[in-house]
């Protein structure tokens, strides 16, 4: 006697609250064309390590793959028809301790307004859509989540300097602890200055975000920088209405580079950094003086003398520290002053509305209009700080050894980043990756600067994301989806929308416009302590623990859609500085 296979069924309260257990954003499920039955971590055992938590994974090698295109997005989109959905793509998602991680394919929603016969219903058609390109091991889930949209000549004359004494560093003793210190300092001061990846906001606002590139549009001689719309205008300013300063004049949206808030903060670690270095030259050159004026003539047993002789490598140590005390001084006077400076570096100049692709493209982008006239001004770059052994690291992980001890790339394309980096440890951004056709390609290894997540790698998956306007209108676009380099870490974090993210030769891959919440959590008595106030009010609202595991997503929006989109806007061509 044949048995009826399984069929879906609606999740319980529980089941959509700790279905994706160890994702980031912490979605809920909403409905999936899969039976499984849903099996808590509440019923499993207590020890933290026995519990399974869901971990997101690149596809890597399936046949949706090399099936998946742009008409089957577009048949994916007609099957959804009214439904509210946001984004869709497939990815490998499942318990973390699996082997064989199988291939889901996710549908976000912001709201759960539809009945679940509704949703089941859309899963199960877009399954079947699926299935008809020869895909018989794929299933569907619709899950909720919630969207979070992610300088002066003498400061970059100084990281200059500082960044090439870091990198020509030696590796003796002591020497390796000042290298630290240096990159340290220069690491403090790079939000100030005029290469990308530093904080930027509209002084009306409390949000923030970040300047991704720096422009040239056409022959004009003035430089923009090019963020998120979301970023510059949030607030009141309408997004379905155009920005263009050339017709209005009006430049009364101005924009600040770094906050009030992180400004302070980062001026206090530079003077917290001063502090500690002189304290350790000071402390020495005291051991050397009190030895040299007074212990080594008076009569003393010879264990004490020699605890508080001075070793050689101290007395060569200490011009070097004298040195470096110079440099991190240096360093804490240069952003000082500027606490008190309004950081005013340009205005809002075009900001298309969301509507405005005549090719039905979703657009977050704004230009702002650099201030250049300042004499002071430094001439904006589009370089970024990596360092030369962070380069070389970096291609350790991408160019593995083989059986026969030969480095190959773990990534079809790619190149090392090494080869990039100039003798200071800067890479220079110039020309950008295309956007795939039909939506796939080979994975890329990528990298970032922001102000919020600092220097991070990733690697992109091999099929672009989908989505959609959150208004629920028939605009979309591609997006590139961006996992961490490392396993219970994020490649990205909120305010880091306006990032430009970047491949190992420097091309411009395109520009985060969002991700996911973090909530960092820590153990004390077996409970869960927050660390930071970013957790999503879902996450906040459930009563089991979510352990930070699996790779975070971030969607990046693709830089050639971007560039045509700008050209199409302004009616100049965009060419990076």
């Amino acid at each position: 006697m044949s048995t009826e296979p399984a069929r879906p069924y609606p999740p319980g309260e529980q089941e959509k609250a700790e279905y994706y257990d160890g994702l980031r954003n912490q979605p809920r499920l909403i409905a999936r064309t899969s039976a499984t039955p849903f099996v808590p971590n509440t019923t499993r055992d207590t020890y933290h390590f026995d519990k399974h938590y869901k971990q997101r994974e690149p596809l890597t090698c399936h046949d949706i793959i090399t099936k998946y295109s742009q008409d089957f997005g577009l048949d994916i989109i007609s099957t959804l028809g009214n439904y509210p959905w946001h984004r869709f793509y497939p990815i490998r998602i499942n318990d973390e301790m699996d082997i064989g991680r199988p291939v889901v394919f996710v549908i976000e929603t912001l709201t759960d307004s539809e009945p679940w016969e509704t949703s089941i219903e859309v899963a199960l058609s877009c399954r079947k859509v699926i299935r008809l390109m020869g895909i018989t091991d794929v299933e569907v889930e619709i899950q909720q989540v919630t969207q979070v949209p992610f300088a002066n000549k003498e400061l970059d004359a100084f990281i200059d300097i500082a960044s090439k004494a870091a990198a020509s560093t030696s590796s003796m003793v002591g020497e390796k602890a000042n290298h630290l210190l240096l990159q340290e300092a220069v690491e403090n001061v790079l939000p100030f200055s005029s290469h990308i990846g530093y904080e930027i906001h509209n002084i009306k606002s409390d949000k923030s975000g970040t300047m991704g590139l720096h422009l040239r549009l056409g022959d004009e001689g003035a430089h923009y920088g090019l963020t998120c719309r979301h970023v510059v205008l949030e607030g009141p300013s309408n997004p379905s209405v155009d920005i263009n300063v050339d017709i209005s004049g009006d430049k009364t949206t101005l924009v600040r580079q770094l906050t009030q808030r992180t400004a302070v903060s980062l001026v206090n670690d530079g003077v917290g950094l001063e502090d500690y270095c002189r304290k350790m030259y000071r402390d020495l050159t005291k051991k050397i003086y009190e030895w040299d004026k007074g212990y080594s003539t008076t009569e003393e047993t010879a264990e004490a003398r020699k605890s508080r002789c001075p070793t050689s490598e101290e007395r060569e140590r200490l011009p070097r520290l004298a040195r470096l005390l110079s440099q991190v001084t240096e360093a804490a006077s240069l952003i000082l002053p500027m606490l008190h400076e309004s950081r005013i570096i340009g205005h809002v100049a075009y900001a298309p509305s969301y509507a405005k692709s005549s090719r039905g493209l979703l657009l977050d982008w704004s230009l702002v209009r650099l201030d250049t006239a300042n004499d002071f001004a430094a001439q904006r770059t589009n370089k970024v700080y990596i360092g030369y052994e962070e380069a070389e690291r970096r291609d350790c992980q991408v160019f593995v050894k083989d059986a026969k001890g030969r480095r190959q790339s773990l990534f079809r394309e790619s190149s090392k980043l090494s080869d990039h980096i100039s003798d200071d440890g800067f890479l220079q951004i110039t020309g950008a990756v295309p956007t795939p056709k039909d939506g796939n390609a080979a994975r890329l290894p990528v990298g970032i600067r922001s102000m919020r997540s600092g220097l991070n790698f990733g690697m992109t998956n091999e099929i672009l994301a989908v989505r959609r306007d959150s208004t629920g209108g028939k605009l979309v676009v591609w997006e590139w989806i961006v996992f961490c380099e490392r396993n219970y870490t994020c490649f990205s974090a909120e305010g880091d929308s306006g990032t430009a993210v970047w491949d190992h030769s420097g091309r411009f891959v395109g520009m985060v416009t969002g991700g996911t919440a973090i909530s960092e959590t820590s153990w004390h008595n077996d409970s869960p302590v927050a660390k930071n106030d970013t957790e999503t009010p879902e996450a906040s609202a459930s009563a089991s623990f979510r352990v930070d595991a699996g790779r975070d997503l971030t969607f990046v929006t693709t830089a050639e859609y971007l560039f045509e989109s700008i050209k199409e806007f302004t009616g100049r061509t965009p060419h990076i500085l």
